[in-house]
């Protein structure tokens, strides 16, 4: 079974976009605020129970740092994707903190355009799907549903590679401070990295004021001294008269420079990090509003209120094996009969996409549907056939359903029907 996974290589070695380095200060239009809630799929009613499905060749990466690395690979692979806009797309007047963001009817971008308002955000291959052959963009261009994502790109990277193990991806699921998950009554997926006093966090209170002067200079450096790849580092901060916030994704463990009474050099200490941004900037001749593999100092970190973070799944020492099961499936005596498809899908890993293709005997696709569920729990009731089964002629098919998760997928149903 094919790997659930882009060339990499390919897309990198085309559209790679170059460090940049040093970092810039942080910009204001930078930040978004927390995101809507999405409302959780419903359990499918099904009584059966779940039973795990046969064996399948997930490509499982053999340790956590490989899952750290395809973390890594996967969000610079969303920065290089090339494409074209359609139409002058000016989100402008959009946000508060989209002032700077206008793409240029015509013009090459690079990287999955910004937009903090579509919840889910999309991944890379739906992104690609919306992309004809000459690279033009063809999906909505309202800010609202134009298919991309904000600064949390790193949730569509850590849910490919593994990282998030247990938790879904989504806005809804958690938020990146861990005291907003509580304050909002999600789960708590992220978690501090250090000893430090978050006990002042507010919702409304910027983090340089409730954590960074709360806590001091040498206890923040001493927190971000242990950041690792893949973690994250995220700030709360006045902008245009609210609380925004803006996360950022560690490519590399951090750089520690120690004084001679072992006390932490902030000037000469420094993380590197890769982000996606609300504006559009020229690196190296592309048109981006993504930004890889940026150096900044603890002392710049301190100042500008970034809290290093981590999620709790990436503490594992080891990884989980994927666990995936179908049930509630109708019987192929009854599929042409029913007046909706049926079936969950459930995983410990995110699923990414759900298909299902209806072939005829002669092997043609005479139905079809793609999802994108984004989420540890599928229901193929979500995704309508392009052709209803009750609007095919009779004759014999086979019905299949396949489920992906970034080690794989898997054919979660497969069975021949008449109607």
């Amino acid at each position: 079974m094919k790997r659930f996974v882009w060339s990499f290589a390919v897309l990198l070695a085309a559209a790679l976009i170059s460090s940049c380095s040093p970092a810039e200060p942080a910009d204001p239009a930078d930040g978004s605020t927390p995101a809507a809630e999405q409302t959780a799929a419903p359990e499918n009613a099904a009584s059966e129970n779940a039973a795990p499905l046969e064996e399948d060749a997930f490509d499982v990466p053999a340790s956590m740092d490989e899952v750290r690395q395809r973390t890594i690979e996967y969000f610079n692979a969303m920065s290089a994707v090339k494409w074209i806009a359609p139409e002058t797309m000016d989100y402008t007047a959009s946000s508060k903190w989209t002032t700077h963001l206008v793409y240029e009817k015509g013009q090459t971008y690079y990287g999955i355009p910004y937009t903090s308002s579509r919840h889910p955000a999309a991944s890379l291959e739906e992104f690609q799907s919306y992309l004809n052959a000459d690279g033009l963009y063809t999906g909505p261009t309202d800010f609202k549903n134009l298919v991309g994502g904000d600064c949390g790109s790193m949730r569509r990277a850590w849910a490919y590679s593994g990282a998030l193990c247990g938790y879904g991806m989504q806005y809804a699921d958690f938020e990146m401070f861990p005291k907003e998950s509580l304050r909002r009554g999600l789960p708590v997926v992220t978690e501090k990295v250090g000893e430090y006093d978050d006990s002042a966090f507010t919702h409304d209170t910027a983090t340089y004021d409730s954590i960074m002067t709360v806590n001091g200079e040498e206890t923040m450096y001493e927190a971000m001294a242990l950041l690792k790849a893949c973690d994250l580092i995220g700030s709360r901060f006045q902008l245009n008269g609210i609380i925004a916030q803006h996360v950022r994704m560690l490519v590399e463990d951090a750089s520690v420079v120690r004084l001679g009474n072992g006390k932490i050099a902030p000037s000469k200490s420094y993380i590197t990090y890769s982000e996606q941004t609300s504006y559009v900037r020229t690196i190296d001749g592309k048109k981006t509003t993504w930004k890889l593999n940026v150096k900044e100092t603890f002392q710049q970190l301190f100042k500008d209120g970034y809290v290093p973070m981590t999620i709790a799944s990436l503490k594992n020492e080891t990884v989980t094996p994927p666990d995936m099961t179908a049930s509630g499936f109708s019987k192929p005596e009854n599929f042409a009969s029913s007046p909706v498809l049926k079936g969950t899908v459930k995983c410990n890993y995110n699923i990414l996409t759900l298909t299902a293709e209806i072939t005829d005997a002669q092997g043609n696709v005479v139905s079809s549907f793609v999802g994108y569920p984004y989420a540890l729990t599928a229901i193929l009731s979500d995704y309508p056939l392009s052709t209803p089964v009750r609007d095919l002629p009779a004759g014999t098919y086979r019905f299949k359903a396949v489920a992906a998760i970034g080690f794989g997928e898997k054919t979660v149903a497969e069975f021949d029907f008449t109607k």
